[in-house]
């Protein structure tokens, strides 16, 4: 049967394809726009028309829309996005701080939506959802197949209305049913203030929400008020960024009025901004740490990238992310919205701190072939690879144990079982990892090597199965395939007792999670955090924290130039 397309349906599809060709026909030259557009869009209502009139089969005119408008912005970058109705409020964090939901973000586990975090007090905390825990159907849609993205639509939505979610426990077999009201989301932009060593101050900023700047001067002056500070630092590893205006006003906290942090340049005059700090600095001789890490972006960038041209500050960690574009989301007809990609961020050396050019192809380049720039006091830095820092953080030989830990998922379902059999909340958040629970720990990841991906037994498991199905596995091909990987575990369990104050570290954390949420997880992780106490170190050291700045600490990558 032919399906054709209703009247509202067609102007639907009309204004969506027009209002986006419109802002991006600046892609073309202004004689040729009219031209273009009025081409394209004849060829594309054609296609809609024949494919309506002719197809074999019944379609869905609104996701043939949608494909084509992801397969056109898919073209340009991963940043410009069509935002549907459906998915509006996810981006309200994007402009507001805040979403309509019930508090929980999500990862897709096994072909099934698994819990990766509840926010304190939300509806899904109150309501007894914890991590590790699996969403099946939401308002009785199942949730097979679906995106993380497609799932996230489903559960945001307008503060007061309701969902129900069919779920089941981690650990258990059986599925419940539960109906939950949503409610404004406002997560948490700072997850720790303290002091990790006498007289030095860490916060550590999780994102750049409209009020981080404001709560990060909270955090800064109760710090100044417990102990004049010797040093600060400032943790953005895992920040992936939010408002510019917000990165700028931290900034200002310890940098001149007047001073230029970061432009925005594009093809349009209007895009072309510059951002200067206009208040005088609470703290302008303060010595300044800046941690960073792969996941520090855009905003986060903006502020350790501003500090480090300026020499204001040393950039410790590992390179950043490297989005140094700039986005506005800008409405469509029948309350859609349009994430655009307008300019670019330049910082006070005049480098952009975008690593993959999505406008020439050239992402590839090597830091050592891309343009250098100066800081302030004649440091060389690079354009195009993010934010390189000054220096890397002490690592040791036991890492790799570590994080085929963490991306098996061993601390998290350790931690899951652990809170199962604990459920009482510890008196206090300073929680220790004993002799007894390290050893339990070790039997519980050893018990369960076999589900590592990628891991040596389960390579070794489809060997023995390959064998096993071509008639080849003799009784001593088994026993020595048992051999080896009893001998595997056995090399595996010394690891990991060599590794056991990282180990220690990082299960304390996820354990504390499970009770005291994020803020009890990050104060677990910087109590022996090597990275804080190389930042603790260079603080200490004066002598050592101003070679750093002048260009000539043997360890830094960006010598002054002779």
């Amino acid at each position: 049967m032919k399906l054709r397309l209703s009247s509202n349906l067609t102007k639907r599809l009309f204004f969506s394809f027009i209002a986006l060709l419109l802002l991006l026909c600046n892609k073309v030259s202004s004689q040729n726009n009219l031209f273009e557009l009025s081409k394209s869009l004849e060829i594309y209502f054609s296609v809609v028309k024949e494919l309506s009139l002719n197809y074999a089969d019944e379609i869905n005119p609104s996701e043939l829309n949608r494909t084509a408008l992801n397969a056109m912005l898919g073209s340009l970058d991963p940043y410009t996005v069509f935002i549907p109705e459906s998915q509006i409020e996810q981006y309200r964090l994007y402009t507001q701080g805040e979403y309509g939901g019930i508090g929980i973000s999500i990862f897709l586990r096994d072909g099934k939506m698994c819990i990766a975090q509840v926010e304190e007090n939300s509806p899904a905390f109150r309501a007894g959802l914890r991590k590790g825990d699996f969403i099946l159907k939401v308002n009785n849609l199942e949730l097979s197949g679906r995106s993380e993205e497609d799932v996230e639509s489903l559960l945001s939505g307008e503060a007061g209305s309701k969902l129900t979610l069919i779920y089941r426990k981690d650990g258990s077999a059986k599925e419940e049913q539960i109906t939950l009201t949503r409610e404004k989301i406002r997560p948490v932009n700072i997850t720790y203030s303290g002091m990790p060593a006498p007289s030095i101050g860490l916060i550590r900023l999780e994102q750049f929400t409209d009020k981080a700047a404001k709560e990060f001067s909270e955090a800064f002056q109760k710090l100044k008020a417990e102990k004049e500070l010797e040093g600060l630092i400032i943790d953005l590893r895992g920040n992936g960024g939010g408002l510019l205006d917000q990165a700028v006003a931290i900034v200002n906290m310890f940098v001149p009025k007047g001073q230029l942090i970061v432009s925005t340049r594009g093809r349009s005059y209007d895009k072309n901004r510059s951002y200067f700090t206009i208040n005088d600095p609470i703290a302008p001789q303060l010595p300044l740490v800046i941690l960073v890490d792969d996941r520090s972006a855009s905003a986060s960038e903006i502020l350790a990238g501003s500090l480090q041209d300026l020499d204001r500050a040393i950039i410790l960690g590992n390179p950043t992310f490297g989005k140094g574009l700039v986005q506005n989301i800008l409405p469509l007809p029948y309350n859609n919205q349009l994430k655009i990609t307008v300019a670019k961020y330049y910082i006070p050396s005049g480098r952009c701190i975008q690593a993959i050019d999505y406008f020439h192809g050239s992402g590839n380049t090597k830091t050592t072939e891309k343009p250098a720039f100066y800081t302030k006091g004649g440091r060389v830095v690079y354009e195009g690879s993010g934010i390189e820092p000054d220096l890397v953080p002490d690592t040791t030989p036991e890492t790799r144990i570590l994080f085929q830990l963490i991306d098996n998922l061993v601390f998290f379902d350790f931690a899951n079982q652990y809170v199962r059999e604990h459920p009482a909340t510890p008196p206090d958040d300073s929680f220790e990892i004993t002799d007894e629970l390290f050893s339990t720990f070790i039997h519980f990841a050893l018990n369960h090597m076999e589900n590592w991906e990628n891991g040596p037994l389960a390579q070794m498991h489809e060997m023995e199965q390959f064998l096993s199905k071509e008639k080849m596995l003799s009784p001593t091909s088994k026993q020595n395939i048992d051999s080896l990987a009893y001998n595997i575990k056995k090399e595996y369990q010394t690891r990991m007792k060599m590794a056991r104050n990282l180990i220690s570290t990082m299960l304390a954390a996820e354990i504390a999670n499970r009770y005291f949420f994020r803020s009890g997880e990050v104060k677990a992780l910087i109590s022996n955090d090597l990275t804080v106490k190389k930042a603790v170190e260079i603080l200490k050291d004066q002598a050592a924290y101003q070679s750093v700045l002048q260009g000539t600490h043997p360890q830094c990558h960006n010598r002054k130039k002779k």
